[in-house]
């Protein structure tokens, strides 16, 4: 999937991307009670992300 996205950006000029998918929102696969501290971790991820682009 990523391959396919930065392809498509590649078409319309972008030639530096970085994609990253945050997936198992719910949790439900894993059997995750604690949905507030999975959602935290998740957040937690996406704003390390984050950051590490905008370094």
């Amino acid at each position: 999937m990523t391959d396919y996205i930065k392809g498509g950006m590649g078409y319309l000029g972008v030639e530096d991307a970085n994609i990253d998918f945050l997936y198992n929102t719910i949790g439900v696969e894993e059997g995750i009670d604690d949905r507030e501290g999975h959602y935290q971790q998740l957040f937690t991820q996406a704003r390390g992300i984050v950051d590490s682009v905008l370094e």
